[in-house]
């Protein structure tokens, strides 16, 4: 199975576990409300906003940061080096020398780390707690992976995919609100833009492929045979 699958179907299991805690340990129960969700966080601890009149919050600035760590990480490093070598052939890495499932638990590792960041950065900036199913249900690892295809896993360029991403869920929610237009529409624009960016991957593997020069079929031919072979005793 692919590893990237396995890690995807981890989110639903990571959100029932996380369930479990708030709906037994720290369940908001000062409210009727039949929201799994825990209670508000302090306002000291909460995200400023950029702009007092927007929604925009410093952990816009935070994600900045990371995808600016991420890319030096990535590009300036052995760490980075062995890590995008590894994605590129396994085998070649392990020849090397390069041990490939260390290279995979760090990059799960880092992964991980960065995706808490994300998480905190919500609760913090957003939603001001935890509210169950949130968080899976907007298919935020989904948004996350089409990022990465279409910008070829580049960090700068993730940063702006996933800004365009952002807003055509967003803008598909509020014109949904404001008209007739239905909300599937923005998921049909992300699902396509999803296939234009497989089939070219598709298509480069193919030329890639073709490109490959075949090797000659080996002729056999009757060994050569002296003069002195050729005649028999009777």
């Amino acid at each position: 199975m692919s590893l990237a699958i396995s890690t995807l179907m981890l989110n639903y299991a990571g959100a029932y576990i996380a369930m479990h805690f708030v709906q037994n340990v720290f369940l908001d129960k000062s409210l009727d409300a039949k929201l799994v969700q825990t209670m508000m966080i302090d306002p000291s601890i909460q995200l400023p906003r950029i702009l007092s009149d927007q929604k925009l919050h410093w952990g816009f600035a935070i994600a900045l940061l990371l995808v600016a760590a991420t890319w030096f990480l990535m590009n300036r490093t052995v760490f980075g080096y062995e890590a995008r070598m590894s994605g590129y052939n396994v085998d070649f890495c392990n020849y090397g020398g390069i041990s490939s499932k260390k290279i995979m638990y760090g990059v799960l590792i880092l992964s991980g780390v960065i995706c808490g960041f994300a998480g905190v950065i919500e609760v913090l900036g957003v939603n001001y707690r935890y509210v169950h199913n949130t968080y899976v249900s907007a298919s935020y690892a989904w948004i996350g992976l089409n990022a990465a295809l279409i910008s070829g896993y580049n960090p700068i360029g993730i940063l702006f995919t996933s800004i365009i991403l952002a807003g055509i869920s967003t803008g598909g929610a509020a014109i949904a609100r404001s008209t007739s237009v239905p909300l599937e529409i923005s998921s049909i624009i992300q699902g396509c833009i999803t296939l234009f960016i497989s089939a070219r991957i598709v298509i480069r593997l193919q030329h890639r492929r073709k490109s490959v020069p075949t090797p000659p079929a080996a002729t056999l031919s009757a060994p050569a045979v002296s003069g002195s072979e050729r005649s028999v005793e009777v």
